[in-house]
């Protein structure tokens, strides 16, 4: 799984209600979607 692929299932698992967190580039951050995009837009390959 990349990181990309982690943030898609936070993302997914998220949107289902779950509690859930994801590694990022060796950061454990918490699932919550403005971070996540914050993620995905700062950290985009």
């Amino acid at each position: 799984m990349t990181e990309k692929d982690g943030v898609l299932q936070a993302l997914i698992q998220n949107e289902a209600g779950w509690k859930v967190t994801v590694e990022w580039n060796g950061q454990i951050v918490e699932s919550c979607e403005q971070r996540i995009e914050l993620k995905l837009s700062g950290d985009r390959a």
